[in-house]
């Protein structure tokens, strides 16, 4: 087992939250299931972290950093190994990484303004969250729900974010929402909300799923998406 810094735990609410489960990612984003426990004041790793230490090779005297990427009922925590050494390589890979985020950043910005002028012409979805989910005695939908309240209602669905959502920065569509709504032969599309902002997201298959596959890191980190969070998604125009 290993235990937390008491600092850590009382920040982020683990105190006396006796048992919980943890998820775990790398920047492969590869990802383990353990256990936290408290006891007291204190806190601690427990179940899985012995898979944990034998899948990353880690001895005594190695150094984590722990990012917290999501605060709920299952905490979602990102980590990587600390090393003392800033090697000649290593300092050319971090300016080098930050030349390419530029670069990356400056073109996306770019795309986003070609976007937001086309957008009269292309299918986009209105994101919007339901802030209603926070208070007391409403009813939160367990899955993604196609709906429609009548025959004039423009076709939307309601969904909760799930662990795989963060984890892997995709988005599963209902496949009779998409198959009704003809998304299946789409490959792009623009998320926009109630103040304008938008995101332009790549549609395509995953497996036996269908949805967002590129683009939802952006709008996750955004909007600040956080598991259990529930958004509705409505069709505001689509093009033929």
């Amino acid at each position: 087992m290993q235990w937390l810094p008491k600092h850590f735990a009382f920040a982020n609410g683990l105190i006396n939250n006796k048992k919980c489960g943890l998820i775990i990612i790398d920047e492969r984003q590869r990802s383990w299931n353990l256990v936290l426990n408290s006891r007291k004041t204190q806190v601690y790793i427990g179940d899985g972290w012995r898979k944990f230490i034998a899948d990353n090779c880690l001895k005594e005297g190695d150094r984590i950093n722990f990012e917290v990427v999501t605060n709920g009922e299952t905490p979602i925590w990102k980590f990587h190994v600390v090393t003392d050494v800033e090697t000649p390589m290593r300092k050319f890979q971090c300016k080098f990484s930050h030349l390419i985020i530029f670069i990356c950043t400056s073109i996306f910005v770019l795309f986003m303004i070609v976007m937001f002028l086309l957008s009269s012409f292309r299918g986009y979805f209105k994101a919007v969250t339901d802030l209603t989910l926070k208070t007391s005695g409403v009813i939160t939908p367990k899955s993604q729900i196609a709906a429609s309240t009548s025959a004039d209602a423009k076709p939307h669905f309601i969904c909760t974010i799930k662990p795989y959502t963060i984890i892997n920065s995709v988005l599963y569509l209902p496949m009779n929402y998409a198959k009704s709504n003809g998304l299946m032969d789409k490959r792009e599309m623009i998320l926009l909300d109630e103040k304008r902002r938008s995101w332009s997201v790549w549609l395509g298959p995953m497996g036996h799923h269908f949805g967002i596959k590129r683009g939802w890191a952006q709008f996750i980190n955004a909007n600040g998406v956080q598991v259990g969070d529930t958004y509705k998604f409505e069709l505001s125009a689509f093009l033929l």
